[in-house]
């Protein structure tokens, strides 16, 4: 009689996913974004200046974020394809 562990019995309902090099990626891209965006926003927000100037900087650096990341994924996407 065989035994059952974890792997066998995930696997036999069906419970398991199989993991893809580039959905790893981009899981480890989507992390690793997300902190950097919220230390920037910390950071900014414990840095002694006036309100308004605080936020215009805030506002310009995570433009500027948002533009790495969706040129990092567009990268992927294509490296992916080929």
């Amino acid at each position: 009689m065989k035994t059952l562990d974890r792997e066998t019995l995930a696997e036999m309902l069906g419970l398991t996913r199989e993991s893809s090099g580039v959905m790893d990626a981009f899981s480890t891209i989507g992390i690793f974004a997300a902190g950097i965006m919220l230390g920037a926003a910390l950071g900014l927000l414990f840095a002694p200046r006036p309100g308004e100037e605080l936020r215009e900087e805030l506002g310009e650096r995570m433009g500027g974020l948002r533009d790495q990341v969706s040129h990092a994924a567009r990268d992927a996407a294509s490296m992916a394809q080929s």
